[in-house]
């Protein structure tokens, strides 16, 4: 059994339901992906590749599963300048960041924003079709238990 699957499912349900003036919703619309469509609008935020280890403590299958996920998030930008990318990412660890999340499964979770490696928290300004794209990734570690 993997938590990944769960644990994404859970981070967009949060951001899509973030609809209020400012909210990730508000900022990004819908456009929430795990697979970027061919030619979707700017800005959105996709998942990254998640990576998981166990955490499972003593009572099995039963009632000792835990894992820990780690999902790195990106906020795709085209708006001239950080601003609009820094904005959403910032609602993004707000949002999340030792926040309440339900994820299906899981009685037990933990959210925390892990600043400092080596792609979280970097303004990117890259190249997408020739046109300048802004690209932000955070990194958030979520612990799951039964």
């Amino acid at each position: 059994m993997s938590a990944i699957a769960a644990v994404q499912v859970a981070v967009k349900a949060a951001m899509a339901a973030d609809t209020a003036t400012g909210g990730v919703s508000d900022l990004v619309d819908t456009r929430i992906y795990n697979d970027v469509p061919d030619g979707a609008a700017y800005p959105h935020v996709v998942f990254g590749k998640a990576r998981e280890r166990a955490l499972h403590t003593f009572g099995g299958a039963s009632s000792g599963l835990g894992w820990d996920v780690t999902l790195p998030i990106f906020t795709m930008s085209r708006y001239q300048g950080d601003y609009e990318a820094l904005t959403i990412h910032s609602r993004i660890v707000a949002l999340l960041n030792f926040q309440p999340l339900t994820v299906s499964g899981f009685s037990k979770v933990s959210v925390e924003y892990a600043p400092g490696g080596d792609i979280t928290g970097q303004v990117m300004v890259i190249d997408i079709d020739k046109i300048e794209t802004r690209q932000i990734a955070g990194e958030f570690r979520i612990q799951v238990r039964q």
